[in-house]
C-alpha cells in the first residue's frame, strides 16, 4: 500500500498532509502586499506533479488575494484534477478572482459559522462553489473539523497544503503534518521598508 493511502485508513480517514514551502537563500517565504515570485521552472515541475499526485491543494485567503493563483495542475500531464481548498475566516475572496473563474478543478472554501455575508455565499454557490462553514478555534477557523471534514466527506487521502505563512503557522501548531517540503531558491529577497515579509515558520 502507498504510505499516504495507508495512513488514511489506518487513522479514520484522517489525511496524510504535505506543507509544501519555496523559501530565498534569506528565508524568505513571501511578501504581504505583492507577490513574489521563488520557485524555477524546475521546481514547478515537481511543484505540479506534487499537485497531480495529491486528493487536494489548500491555501489560505491571504494566498489567494496576494498571488491570485489558479491551484490547478497545467506543467504536467494530470487525468484528473485536485480539489482546490481555501481556508477563509470571513469570506474576503474577491469576485473576480482567478481560481472562481477557473472550473477545471473543483473549489471548497471554508468560513467561519455564521457568516452574515449570505449573498457572497449565493453567488459563489450559484457558480458551483461549495461553501462550508466551520467552527473557530479563537481567531482561526478549526483545522481538525475541517481536516475531518475534508478525510471522511471529500476522501481526500493526501492533501498538499501550499501556504501561506499563517497556514504554515497553524498546521505546524498543531502537528497536523506528516511531512515537510522546501524549495530552496538561489535568490535574495529584497527587504526594504516598502513590503511586508514573511520568514520560513519552520526554522
Amino acid at each position: 500500500l502507498n504510505e499516504d493511502f495507508f495512513f488514511w485508513i489506518s487513522h479514520n480517514k484522517f489525511p496524510f498532509i504535505t506543507l509544501k514551502v519555496a523559501e530565498t537563500l534569506n528565508g524568505i517565504i513571501g511578501y504581504r502586499n505583492r507577490r513574489l515570485l521563488i520557485s524555477s521552472e524546475e521546481a514547478l515541475k515537481v511543484i505540479h506533479k506534487l499537485r497531480c499526485e495529491s486528493s487536494a491543494i489548500l491555501v489560505g485567503i491571504d494566498t489567494v488575494i496576494t498571488d491570485d493563483p489558479l491551484l490547478t495542475v497545467s506543467n504536467y500531464p494530470c487525468e484528473k484534477q485536485p480539489l482546490r481548498v481555501i481556508l477563509d475566516t470571513h469570506l474576503r475572496i474577491p469576485l473576480n478572482a482567478r481560481i472562481i473563474k477557473e472550473k477545471s478543478a473543483p473549489l471548497l472554501i471554508f468560513t467561519a459559522k455564521g457568516n452574515k455575508n449570505k449573498g457572497k455565499i449565493k453567488f459563489l454557490r450559484e457558480e458551483g462553489i461549495e461553501v462550508r462553514e466551520v467552527s473557530k478555534e479563537g481567531r482561526n477557523l478549526s483545522l481538525k473539523e475541517i481536516l475531518n471534514y475534508l478525510g471522511k466527506d471529500k476522501e481526500v487521502v493526501n492533501l498538499l497544503v501550499e501556504g501561506g505563512n499563517k497556514i504554515f503557522k497553524s498546521f505546524i501548531e498543531k502537528n497536523f503534518f506528516n511531512r515537510i517540503l522546501i524549495f530552496l531558491s538561489s535568490q535574495i529577497a529584497i527587504l526594504d521598508n516598502s513590503s511586508i515579509w514573511f520568514r520560513n515558520p519552520i526554522h
